[in-house]
């Protein structure tokens, strides 16, 4: 046979195998189940200790069954497995969403698919690429439908800033979804935990799929920024009128707008170029004014929840702010991101202190530099079990040494007089000692589990809703795995409930700021699907675990309250709360005044059932009772009259006593903030309700009992029984609207109450 023709020969052998082994590969990745399209956070962006969404497709065959799976470090970076929904697959990809909780800094994450429990396809979400893991310090501003120049504008000066000075103001983080791009928001209200500000632009109607997560989000905290002009879509149809405490009515015309420069401090002069702009009235059932002009209110805040929604009757996109014709990012008035920040609830960028030469230390004599730190802490002592203080172990390890060294060498030297026993009474000096501290040990570790418990309820008297967030301390003695549920008793509506580990702020052990991985051959935290419970939690031989649960219903509320505002910042009417339980040590909060009932304002004064006649309480500053301040007479110099010198009571950041710390973390702003407590609030923010009282709504807050045990807020059930704690405190806050005299839609603000 010619070469040339055994050549032909070989070359069409060869094509045809490629082709049969191309279709053979092409139908094996067909019957391969992938992981495509992996998107974490807010378009990668996450905060450590915080939910997070995490989306991905899956492909392969048809009619497949599967299981998905996210595996996340917790606080010590051991792996915390959360179950996520059940996939049939299809001809088209899937696309899944499984909300879970971001570890510490620059922790991965691994999604995973199972098939009768077997992995058979895994992927991992690296630190950095694309998993972009944040401070709690970081605002995380997110614009709906256009970029707000004036945030991304702040943002880059944040950055500038923080280059030299980094304690004058906090990281900002500004991210952007257009229309298109909605489909990319989380579907969970969870996942939208990690923004502080949601921006939704003047032109954009939100679709239902992001109008009801937006709702919830800022019932639960958040806080919400309408960017107005000529008309405002979302407030005159579609899902947004259905809930948004502000409305946009009739058209109106700007002519003077000068008030909104004034509440920037230093600003240039604010004004129309063209005479005028064509602008909507904003009205509001229960808020308040911030700025206002002959025409109508310019800028307009009210309380939904424990949230806010704020809107401005001109556009942030548009003059006099920058120039939209030729160059948006070009700023027509200097001071629009000090603006976009005041709008925002966030404090003005102080000025820096070129005397203040002292270096950036990260160190901190207590070791507390947040409010959550001093709420775990707080949760995770027990009376029960006393460990000893550092110093004390440290002068007994001391105390050992000398007993050993010098100890040993006196008896061995001038009472034995044999020096070469040293060989019998070194070892023995060691076994007594290892028993001492072995005693010791077994001692401060105690022989039985324990039990904390502590609620916080949060309900809405115009909305008629309610939110319970208890914290569970579960304290071991010994190595155990336990699984952990909400309960919600029978009498109560049903709500949804999820549950997560607690951690602290901080960069020690246990802290969400120190770097972290996956941590193999490691106890795993198995949790259910959409945290509903912890099937398997580990606790170490004499450790602890914290557990928070969110239960979003609590009900029905026994509260009548009429509140109205006289004009003069004060409360008229009456409020009587009849249960479920019963109010102590507690006081209605509006404006600059805190009103107390008559047993709490008199020392010795009969209880009383919890009512208040506004027109005859007795009142304080509410700044003042907060932080304790007082008057003290001074001996006087020129001794022709008594002087008086204002002190106040110095806050406690090692304070266990939990009165004191949710009164804090509820009023936080009002106390003077970080100023004050020496404290940040970054993990907790959500949990201050000083901008609802701001926006012009009354707060109560107080220890509240349980009659009886069939009327708690809720209870864990601990390995399918309910827990017994050895201790179990709860309290209460209640947000309550207040009806200006006038009856009018809306009012001027009410006196700050911040110092």
């Amino acid at each position: 046979m010619p070469l040339m023709t055994i050549f032909r020969l070989a070359l069409r052998v060869w094509l045809l195998l490629a082709v049969l082994f191309g279709m053979a590969r092409a139908g094996a990745a067909a019957d391969r189940v992938q992981i495509d399209s992996v998107a974490v956070g807010i378009q990668g962006l996450t905060k450590v200790g915080e939910w997070a969404a995490l989306r991905f497709q899956v492909s392969g065959p048809a009619g497949q069954a599967l299981t998905s799976r996210v595996t996340a470090a917790d606080i010590e970076g051991r792996p915390v497995q959360i179950a996520g929904p059940g996939l049939d697959l299809t001809a088209e990809p899937l696309t899944v969403e499984v909300i879970y909780q971001q570890g510490p800094m620059n922790s991965p994450v691994i999604v995973e698919l199972l098939n009768a429990g077997e992995v058979i396809a895994q992927k991992t979400v690296h630190a950095n690429d694309p998993l972009i893991t944040l401070t709690p310090e970081t605002d995380l501003v997110v614009c709906l439908g256009e970029l707000v120049t004036g945030f991304e504008i702040a943002a880059s000066r944040a950055v500038e800033i923080r280059r030299q000075t980094p304690s004058r103001v906090a990281p900002m983080e500004v991210r952007t979804f257009t229309a298109d791009q909605f489909s990319e928001l989380p579907a969970n209200a969870r996942g939208w935990q990690a923004i502080d500000i949601c921006v939704l632009d003047a032109e954009t109607v939100l679709p239902e799929t992001v109008a009801w997560p937006l709702r919830q989000w800022v019932a639960a905290g958040g806080r919400l920024i309408i960017s107005g002009g000529a008309q405002i879509p979302a407030l005159k149809s579609g899902p947004l009128t259905l809930w948004s405490p502000i409305q946009a009515t009739t058209a109106t015309t700007l002519r003077d707008i000068s008030p909104l420069g004034s509440v920037i401090q230093g600003s240039s002069n604010l004004r129309l170029r063209t005479g005028s702009r064509a602008a909507v009235r904003l009205v509001a059932s229960h808020g308040v004014e911030l700025v206002t002009t002959q025409e109508g209110p310019l800028v307009v805040r009210s309380a939904y929840g424990s949230g806010t929604v704020t809107a401005l009757a001109l556009d942030l996109n548009d003059r006099p702010f920058v120039n939209r014709v030729d160059d948006r990012s070009q700023l027509e008035w200097d001071a629009l991101p000090e603006l976009c920040r005041w709008l925002g609830g966030l404090p003005p960028i102080v000025e820096a202190n070129n005397q203040d030469t002292r270096p950036q230390c990260d160190l901190n004599s207590t070791g507390v530099t947040d409010l959550q730190t001093q709420l775990v802490n707080s949760l995770d002592t027990f009376a029960e079990v006393q460990r000893p203080n550092y110093w004390i172990v440290l002068g007994q390890c001391v105390l050992f040494l000398v007993l050993v060294g010098a100890g040993d060498f006196y008896l061995v030297h001038k009472v034995l007089k044999k020096p070469h026993w040293t060989w019998i009474t070194l070892p023995l000096w060691i076994a007594v000692g290892g028993y001492f501290g072995m005693a010791s040990a077994w001692a401060a570790t105690g022989q039985q589990s324990l039990i904390r418990q502590v609620d916080l309820i949060t309900v809405d008297g115009g909305l008629q809703s309610g939110r319970v967030d208890s914290w569970l301390t579960l304290y071991e003695p010994d190595h155990r795995r336990r699984a952990v549920q909400f309960g919600n008793h029978p009498q109560r509506p049903t709500g949804t409930t999820t549950l997560r580990w607690e951690g602290r702020p901080e960069a020690g052990f246990r802290g969400l700021y120190r770097e972290s991985g996956l941590s193999s051959g490691e106890a795993i935290t198995s949790i259910e699907a959409d945290s509903r419970g912890i099937t398997s939690l580990p606790i170490r031989h004499g450790s602890t675990a914290v557990i928070a649960a969110t239960h979003d219903s609590f009900g029905p509320l026994q509260m009548e309250a009429q509140l109205t505002d006289s004009g003069a910042g004060r409360l008229s009417g009456k409020m009587k709360y009849t249960g479920p339980g019963h109010l102590e040590e507690w006081g209605v909060a509006y404006g600059n005044l805190i009103y107390l009932p008559m047993s709490e304002a008199v020392a010795g004064a009969e209880s009383s059932p919890a009512e208040i006649d506004f027109d005859r309480a007795p009142t304080r500053l509410l700044n003042d009772y907060l932080t304790g301040k007082q008057s003290r007479q001074i001996a006087s110099r020129d001794k022709r009259g008594p002087e008086y010198l204002m002190v106040r009571a110095a806050y406690d950041p090692l304070g266990t006593d939990l009165y004191t710390i949710f009164r804090t973390i509820s009023f936080y702003e009002i106390t003077g903030g970080e100023n004050y407590t020496t404290l940040k609030n970054t993990m907790l923010r959500s949990g201050d309700l000083s901008p609802v009282i701001r926006a012009g709504r009354a707060v109560v807050f107080g220890r509240w009992r349980a009659a009886s045990a069939e009327s708690q807020a809720g209870y864990f059930l601990v390995d399918g029984k309910p827990a017994t704690p050895q201790n179990h405190e709860s309290f209460i806050r209640v947000v309550l609207p207040v009806t200006p005299e006038d009856r009018s839609s809306t009012r001027p603000a009410p006196a700050d109450p911040r110092p």
